[in-house]
């Protein structure tokens, strides 16, 4: 699954919202080939440097695993390595499977050098290549983005997103606000799903589907200030029941709070997370949303905060994001955050930080209990430029180059 905290401009506006931090990092340009600061565990073949950063990742198997971000990467059991498809100005911020040979990455691509029309970007694989699916933008639409994307089947899936009628400084100063974008496939094209109870000012950031009648979608919504410049945001649940999407009431913390990831493994259990004052993990047990304790490290002028998680078979799961220290100075450091759920708690897991900048990870997904990935980005302190960041559980530890 896939997160919210991400790529420069969105950072940046969360960053406004909740008062934290001045300016961000990020989920850049498509130039080169390279995989970037790729973890060196034993086996895998040291890849071609180069920038970039990753938002998304999906494991099929041992051997079989697709990264998304500023360009798709591939692990074939042995290496990462770039694949064709890549597009410039692309920003792929979730992606899940069907198949070997039926796969999806959606986010947003922006056409022009600003990035502040950016329009819903949908990308599938069908075994052989990576190509554009058409998707639609809401009407009158200055700027439009997917968030996350879930498959139920070849002729079934959800993507969610966020999109702006008015202004070129909604991505980044929530002027004015975002709304909530839902989208539908059926087998044949992607069409826009319009529903009372999933339009709010605000933004999905997530979605799951377990099946044909029953999806979860999350983000925030903007509870209070919305038309000025200090908006408060609540999380934001919304449920598909087959026929139509409805509000879900869920715990918010005491001042601003959101949903960046979703994963549910049946119709009685789901979980979501993000952040409010720290982290923020919410199960669902087939009635309610409640939380569940999370760690949250937390350093003077600092926060932490989860941007996506995976849930396992065997009821385990894996929670990603950062923690931030000095946030509201331009002296702010990311380290990376992983807690793992263990049937009884939330626990954090000690992971890498290569730079002593900004090292932050966005998605995860586990293939089994002794191996995981999570990927996101990392930069040098002053963060020049950024670079892919990619990690690997062996059911030990977390490792990265």
């Amino acid at each position: 699954m896939t997160g919210f905290f991400r790529r420069p401009s969105t950072v940046a506006a969360v960053a406004a919202v909740l008062a934290l931090v001045g300016a961000g990092t990020g989920h850049a340009s498509v130039a080169g080939d390279g995989v970037g600061h790729i973890a060196a565990w034993p086996g895998s073949a040291a890849p071609t440097a180069g920038g970039g950063f990753l938002n998304a990742v999906v494991a099929l198997s041992p051997s079989s695993a697709w990264a998304a971000g500023d360009r798709i990467i591939r692990w074939n059991g042995a290496r990462w390595s770039a694949v064709s498809g890549a597009l410039p100005g692309l920003d792929l911020t979730g992606l899940d499977t069907v198949s070997a040979t039926d796969a999806w990455a959606v986010g947003s691509q922006c056409p022009t050098s600003s990035c502040a029309t950016d329009r819903t970007l949908v990308m599938h694989w069908n075994g052989a290549k990576w190509s554009r699916v058409p998707s639609p933008n809401p009407g009158g639409a200055t700027w439009a983005v997917l968030n996350g994307i879930s498959m139920v089947s070849a002729t079934d899936g959800w993507a969610a997103g966020e999109f702006c009628k008015t202004g070129t400084g909604c991505p980044s100063s929530f002027q004015p606000i975002p709304r909530t974008l839902l989208m539908h496939w059926n087998g044949s094209r992607w069409s826009i799903v319009s529903s009372k109870g999933a339009e709010f000012d605000g933004l999905f950031a997530g979605v799951s589907a377990v099946s044909a009648g029953d999806a979860w979608a999350v983000g925030y919504r903007c509870a209070a200030g919305c038309a000025g410049g200090s908006p408060t945001i609540h999380t934001l649940i919304v449920h598909w029941n087959g026929r139509a999407w409805s509000h879900v009431s869920s715990p918010a913390p005491a001042g601003d709070s959101s949903l960046a990831s979703v994963d549910a493994s049946s119709t009685s259990d789901a979980w979501a997370v993000g952040s409010g004052p720290g982290t923020l993990a919410l199960r669902w047990n087939g009635h309610k949303w409640t939380t569940v304790k999370s760690p949250s490290p937390r350093a003077p002028g600092g926060f932490s905060f989860l941007s996506g998680m995976t849930v396992l078979p065997n009821g385990s799961a894996w929670a990603v994001g950062g923690a931030c220290t000095g946030c509201a100075t331009t002296s702010s450091h990311y380290r990376t955050l992983i807690l793992r759920w263990n049937g009884s708690r939330w626990s954090i897991v000690k992971s890498p930080d290569p730079n002593p900048g900004w090292d932050y990870l966005e998605g995860v997904s586990a293939v089994s209990s002794k191996d995981a990935w999570a990927v996101g980005t990392d930069c040098a302190t002053g963060c020049p430029a950024s670079q892919m960041l990619i990690m690997r559980w062996n059911g030990t530890s977390w490792s990265a180059g």
